[in-house]
């Protein structure tokens, strides 16, 4: 997994003697998993009882490690070195590849309300826990719910570094969130390609070029934005061609390069002698008769749109909102007509606006729903958007993203 992360400070306070620790967790793991606290024999002392966390720790156990500090908390909760151990515990189980044991030390320290002096190293730790859970599911998704999975959680994992760099700007780990955000920016494009690949499979072109294309203008900067590009390319030339011509060309679906279909040639008609034509029976001629012409209809009165009316399809409405606060993109396409269009067939019962931004050079048009306080409130509103809108995978982004990309 390559998790690399730093630990500032020691479970027991400086000066205490290394083999004075080893004999205080061994006496503990002896009386507390012999079963001291239900026979009699009297509770082990705080530091006894953390010692041997640090004796876990010292040894490579993770797992040993999470069991003594769980004996420990019961023993002793709330004491001094709870938080310290907690630390230590999630470091060591990163480092032992067990993200999903020292994300739950994490959660504790990161959940709570209380204060202490290492916070921005337990949301470090805690971020970077997340981030080998999501590294350890991504290494193995394959299937459609997989990969959406994957994409959720990495994006997930990024807010959570996102929250880290905001709240403690000053700390001396900020740096270290770079390579991890790196990392999951590239698994970020490689899930949402595969996710394309697997759309092109299905014969659902436009979606495929879709995604392709929002991972060509999002990811630029990852390995995937040329083999992006050339699915987008694919898949809009696959959209475009006739239905049997298509799938004639089935079997060149997931080339490396787009492929070029040729349209299928059309067999000349058999040409048959002519038969003799007889001639038309004689018909008495008809009285011609003039109808009256129809009246007119009145012209409808229009419909009024009472989304944001702005020029720029509600600019106002969006620089108005905080950059903190996250907003649903539902639509992106090269046409401004096509995201006025959509947006006046699909009702959202929530504010709506489009922006005018760029991607590869030329114009692209975006639409925005809804203004949620956090990530978590517009994920969960995903879930109320009618069924045609969530067909385009909707996905959130920040204000501040939507404000810096208008153009």
């Amino acid at each position: 997994m390559n998790i690399r992360v730093l630990h500032p400070f020691p479970l027991l306070p400086a000066g205490t003697p290394i083999r004075w620790a080893g004999v205080l967790a061994g006496a503990c793991l002896a009386l507390l998993l012999g079963g001291c606290a239900t026979n009699g024999t009297p509770v082990p002392d705080e530091r006894s009882a953390y010692a041997a966390v640090t004796e876990a720790i010292e040894r490579g156990d993770c797992v040993g490690a999470d069991a003594a500090l769980e004996t420990a908390e019961r023993h002793h909760p709330g004491g001094a070195l709870l938080t310290s151990a907690r630390l230590q515990a999630a470091y060591a189980c990163i480092r032992m590849e067990d993200p999903r044991r020292a994300r739950r030390q994490t959660e504790a320290l990161v959940s709570g309300d209380a204060s202490f002096t290492q916070q921005d190293y337990a949301h470090y730790l805690h971020a970077v826990a997340g981030y080998g859970i999501w590294k350890q599911n991504h290494r193995v998704a394959t299937s459609r719910p997989e990969l959406l999975a994957d994409v959720e959680k990495a994006r997930e994992t990024v807010e959570e570094f996102a929250f880290f760099v905001r709240r403690f700007p000053d700390s001396r780990y900020r740096d270290e969130a770079l390579p991890y955000l790196v990392d999951l920016h590239e698994g970020l494009a490689r899930s949402e390609l595969a996710i394309a690949r697997l759309d092109l499979e299905r014969g659902e072109y436009e979606r495929a070029a879709a995604r392709a294309g929002y991972v060509a203008e999002h990811f630029a900067e990852t390995n995937s934005v040329s083999d992006a590009r050339s699915l987008q390319q694919q898949a809009l030339a696959l959209a475009a061609q006739p239905p049997q011509t298509v799938a004639a060309a089935a079997t060149g679906l997931i080339a490396s390069e787009p492929v070029r279909i040729d349209p299928i040639p059309t067999p000349a008609p058999v040409r048959r002698p002519a038969e003799p034509t007889p001639p038309p029976p004689k018909v008495a001629p008809t009285p011609r008769v003039v109808a009256a012409a129809p009246p007119t209809p009145a012209p409808a009165a229009a419909s009024i749109d009472r989304r944001p009316t702005t020029a720029a399809g509600g600019l106002e409405w969006i620089r108005a909102q905080p950059r903190t606060a996250f907003t649903i993109q539902v639509l992106g396409l090269a046409q401004e007509a096509g995201v006025r269009d959509f947006l006046a067939r699909h009702p959202l019962d929530r504010e709506t606006a489009w922006i005018r931004t760029e991607r590869n050079g030329a114009d692209w048009f975006v639409a925005i729903a809804g203004s949620y306080p956090n990530a978590e409130a517009a994920r969960t509103a995903i879930a109320s958007l009618p069924a045609e809108v969530r067909r385009n995978q909707p996905w959130i982004r920040s204000f501040g993203s939507v404000q810096d990309a208008i153009r």
